[in-house]
């Protein structure tokens, strides 16, 4: 952070967080579109409102896990955890405890991916209990993440 920041200059861990937000949040990444799922045409907006919401969730989950082996990570996670709160509050999303509601949401992802994913989708069906592409959306989510965790740890390890 030091002295440059007196001169309007962003810190290394401020434009590192802003470039992970960049890479995994900003953009849908993968196939798994809402016509894909079904999702209603009136139901959209929430479907990517949501689906944003757990993008964020899950690109601060990877990068805590990544900084577990990275202490020099944590100033990273910390900014990515201001720059998540800030967009939140700018769309007038909920931000307490939203990042301990990341590590939940994860977890139970790899747990019980069928369940996740059932819950996930819940708000966008008429019956709760349709199957449809439920496992396969459970599976993109997981390589989200997975993907997400391995990119920071790959760019990380070439930055050493």
């Amino acid at each position: 952070m030091g002295w440059f920041n007196w001169f309007g200059r962003k810190s290394h861990e401020t434009v590192y967080a802003e470039r992970i937000y960049e890479a995994f949040v900003d953009d849908e990444m993968g196939d798994m579109t809402p016509d894909k799922l079904r999702v209603p045409k009136e139901a959209l907006r929430r479907y990517q409102e949501k689906a944003l919401f757990h993008r964020e969730a899950f690109a601060f989950a990877a990068l805590a896990k990544a900084a577990t082996n990275d202490p020099l990570l944590l100033r990273v996670l910390m900014e990515l955890e201001r720059l998540i709160v800030t967009k939140r509050s700018g769309r007038g999303a909920p931000v307490e405890k939203t990042m301990d509601a990341a590590f939940h949401d994860v977890e139970r992802l790899f747990v019980d991916p069928f369940k996740w994913a059932q819950d996930w989708l819940s708000e966008f069906r008429s019956d709760p209990d349709d199957n449809f592409m439920v496992f396969h959306f459970a599976n993109h989510w997981q390589a989200q993440f997975k993907g997400m965790k391995g990119g920071i740890e790959k760019t990380r390890r070439r930055q050493s």
